[in-house]
């Protein structure tokens, strides 16, 4: 399906706003997921697609943390920054492209995410959590959407990911609550709610 997906966005006879956006929101739900970012999966839209541009810089981010890869973590979050700062094309009703007073807030947030990783990838996890903390606050302030969560990594979800990994069981389920909250039965946050309610089993001992 993604395959399709992509010829159909990137095609010679289809290679418009919306099929791009669309294909980039799909890779960044995969990956956000859990699924590993496929190289097959890598594309480089055109110039003026800079929103699908920067959500597949925020996957590379996500991707590159997750790998422990520092430079593509730095460079994609270089990427974020600059393409947060580009003009966006006007509003074209006609074809639906519609603006969400969402739009504006989500960008902040996730150079917010990244900025948190790239202090948890230096070991500096404290900083690390403050900077989600704030990023979720802002993050509960937005309105509601239509379809699953705006922000494809929810912040709640991510602070309890980074909670868990200090061994703060308590705080991170907090999140995960809280999570469940604005996004129910999300597996990711399920899973991490379960995870931390559960200490790892000891080693057997012979």
């Amino acid at each position: 399906m993604i395959d399709a997906c992509r010829a159909d966005a990137f095609g010679p006879s289809s290679s418009d706003e919306m099929r791009v956006n669309a294909y980039a929101d799909m890779i960044a739900s995969q990956v956000m997921g859990g699924v590993p970012l496929d190289d097959a999966e890598r594309v480089s839209p055109a110039q003026k697609f800079i929103d699908a541009r920067f959500t597949l810089a925020y996957v590379d981010a996500f991707d590159a943390y997750r790998r422990g890869d520092a430079a593509a973590l730095r460079d994609a979050a270089t990427r974020l920054r600059a393409l947060q700062k580009e003009p966006r094309a006007p509003i074209d009703a006609m074809n639906m492209n519609m603006a969400s007073p969402n739009d504006a807030p989500r960008r902040v947030i996730v150079v917010q995410q990244i900025d948190a990783l790239q202090m948890a990838a230096a070991g500096r996890r404290e900083d690390a959590v403050a900077e989600l903390r704030k990023a979720a606050a802002a993050e509960q302030s937005m309105p509601f959407d239509f379809g699953p969560p705006f922000i494809e990594k929810p912040t709640l979800e991510l602070l309890g990911d980074q909670l868990l990994a200090m061994k703060r069981r308590g705080e991170a389920a907090e999140a995960y609550r809280g999570a469940l909250a604005r996004t129910p039965g999300r597996i990711a946050a399920a899973e991490g709610l379960s995870r931390s309610a559960s200490p790892p089993a000891e080693p057997l001992r012979r």
